[in-house]
């Protein structure tokens, strides 16, 4: 058990490591590290898997690491060595250690305690520097891994050689003599932190499987009945994933709880997995009909007003999976024309997939100049539109994200007129690289007080709920 103590001064010497390695840590870690989330992992795998698919002469290869017990595994001389190698203040030092190693615990069953143990493995969870602590254990694994392979090549010169998501490590390699190189690295990381992969577990997924020897299970591209961070990655799993939608809704939900309790599980538990399912396999608008009308069932008697406005308008609080599917599609749009964080690359491949077919488009199109990809978003291109949103070869979610964005920005769509208008609102420098950000029209997006609103499409099932009627007041 942790004191309220201990806990206060971890959290205060966690938000300070934070502070000193925000600059540091490895773009493709994303637990744990402020501004990161598992939104942008699950995004970056989509893009990746998509190309394993594609290109089908390439044995390109995707690991799924899966590490054995793994925050209580760590070997409490590795933290100790990695946190001298960065060099922190030996008082720092002293600080993790004494709340890593040196503990003695004891098993207890039916009352009775086991004979003392010493733990001499292991973060302690609950705490809240641990977790930081694990991942920075783990850069050393990333950055030697990174050095070593080719990785997997996308759009705009990006290759991808990992993906990490704490020890959700996904390892990509270019070709079979790269496995080698994998194998070392694991035996190596193995025998300093005591991190070892569970065979059993971790998965390659190629289509030329059969030139890889890894101990691993093996999937071909075409077939993995496999799950990414929880979501089902081949369509045959995603028809799973509906069919059971009612019966998984059931299970978690209790229908002997009070109503508003219903609708806060279920947004809470399930309407996150609904979203990031979405992002590695789009649902069709007909499949999302489908959710909502399961989702309402469990509400039986109750209107659909009712249910989804707030309740302090009187209502239950229920996220409209139809608003809440259409606007998180929409913030993908929004960072591509906005972001400039370097770590997120899959925006950069977005960018470049986009003008790839635009310029595929005009060239069919005789005479019609080659648009921007950020103009084709923000203007009313008219029949471009049209061909982008039904094309397809773009990536699944992109699409679906390019469809959401013009239904919900139709309205603030600039009218399409001439090159030197179509670029006064965007820097100089935007017009010599079509891959990098873009300042957007101020004009375009929905505007708070003069300034453009930033949270507009973060909240989208919750406008949607205020929208349906008035706040309820005392008399």
């Amino acid at each position: 058990v942790i004191n309220v103590g201990l806990r206060l001064i971890s959290a205060v010497m966690n938000n300070k490591l934070q502070q000193i390695m925000e600059s540091h840590w490895d773009h493709d870690q994303h637990a744990f590290i402020k501004n990161r989330s598992i939104q942008d992992i699950v995004e970056k795998f989509a893009i990746t898997w998509e190309r394993v698919k594609r290109w089908t002469t390439y044995p390109f290869a995707m690991v799924l690491l899966d590490f054995s017990k793994a925050f209580d595994s760590l070997n409490h001389s590795y933290i100790n060595a990695v946190l001298m190698k960065y060099k922190f203040p030996q008082s720092f030092i002293n600080f993790c250690m004494a709340i890593t190693s040196g503990h003695i615990g004891n098993i207890r069953i039916n009352d009775k305690s086991s004979e003392p143990l010493r733990l001499l493995a292991g973060v302690r969870q609950g705490n809240p520097l641990s977790p930081t602590i694990f991942i920075l254990c783990l850069e050393p694994f990333l950055a030697k891994l990174k050095h070593s392979i080719v990785g997997i090549p996308l759009e705009a010169n990006i290759f991808v050689k990992v993906l990490a998501y704490a020890d959700d490590v996904t390892v990509c390699l270019n070709n079979p003599e790269e496995q080698h190189i994998l194998s070392n690295a694991l035996n190596q990381f193995a025998k300093a932190s005591g991190l070892e992969v569970n065979k059993n577990k971790t998965i390659l997924l190629s289509r030329k499987i059969g030139l890889y020897k890894l101990p691993f299970q093996k999937h071909h591209a075409d077939k993995p009945e496999i799950k990414y961070m929880g979501v089902p990655l081949s369509p045959k799993l995603k028809l799973t994933f509906l069919k059971n939608w009612t019966k998984n809704l059931h299970t978690a939900v209790n229908l002997d709880l009070p109503l508003q309790q219903r609708a806060l599980g279920i947004n809470t538990y399930l309407i996150s997995k609904l979203h990031y399912q979405d992002t590695l396999a789009s649902f069709k608008q007909s499949e999302i009909n489908k959710i909502a009308l399961q989702m309402n069932q469990c509400f039986r008697g109750v209107g659909e007003e009712n249910l989804l406005a707030l309740p302090n308008q009187g209502g239950f609080g229920l996220m409209d999976i139809r608003t809440q599917t259409t606007y998180n599609r929409c913030k993908i749009i929004y960072k591509m024309l906005t972001s400039t964080e370097p770590h997120n690359w899959h925006l950069q491949v977005y960018r470049a997939k986009l003008q790839h077919r635009i310029n595929y488009i005009q060239k069919r199109n005789k005479g019609s100049q080659i648009l921007p990809w950020y103009n084709a978003l923000v203007y009313d291109c008219g029949s471009l539109t049209e061909r982008l949103i039904k094309s397809r070869t773009l990536l699944p979610h992109l699409t679906a994200s390019l469809i959401a964005w013009f239904q919900i920005n139709k309205q603030h769509l600039l009218p399409y007129t001439n090159e030197s208008q179509l670029m006064e609102f965007f820097p100089q420098e935007t017009r010599l690289t079509l891959y990098t950000t873009t300042k957007i029209n101020p004009h375009f997006v929905p505007t708070l007080n003069g300034t453009v609103d930033m949270t507009y499409y973060n909240h989208g099932s919750k406008k949607h709920q205020l929208a349906l009627r008035k706040t309820l007041m005392p008399s």
